[in-house]
């Protein structure tokens, strides 16, 4: 079975009074095929494999966090497909417009139907970030679909800032 191999990406945008405890925001972030990966198949049945990658991403919908736009995202992941279901876990930085970066692990499934990404979803957790991000802690709940160019990620967030 031949897959198109989509990033499992959830990408997130933040935007908020920095002084109040939890923040709630949407975003949307792009994600083409990834810029290198390497797939391996298992030998105990045809639609079984393993990969690696890594990947960039673009805000479709960038909005703010502590009067920072998002402008990146890069990462690592692997992910293990078996039939139609793959799970996959992602390291990934977020580079906002002043170099300060936001980092989280990512976790979650993407389904496929005859080797077609269909959805997907995912949590991340953030942990943790340089700059005005410092100490910024939080999650986030994604849902991807495909779009012209690779994955769409629709993201919920929630974060809050130390005081």
């Amino acid at each position: 079975m031949r897959y198109a191999f989509i990033v499992p990406v959830l990408m997130p945008l933040w935007i908020g009074n920095p002084a109040s405890s939890q923040v709630r925001i949407t975003s949307t972030w792009e994600c083409p095929n990834p810029d290198e990966s390497h797939l391996v198949r298992a030998p105990d049945r045809p639609d079984h494999s393993f990969a690696v990658f890594r990947f960039r991403c673009t805000p479709l919908r960038p909005d703010r966090i502590a009067g920072l736009v998002a402008k990146s995202d890069e990462g690592i992941g692997s992910a293990e497909f078996l039939g139609d279901k793959q799970t996959f876990r992602n390291i990934e930085a977020v580079t906002m417009d002043n170099g300060d970066k936001l980092f989280y692990d990512t976790t979650g499934t993407n389904t496929y139907e005859k080797g077609v990404f269909v959805s997907g979803a995912g949590i991340s957790t953030i942990t943790g970030g340089t700059g005005k991000l410092k100490g910024i802690k939080g999650k986030v709940i994604s849902k991807g679909k495909p779009g012209a160019n690779g994955t769409i990620w629709d993201a919920e967030t929630e974060y809050s800032l130390p005081k």
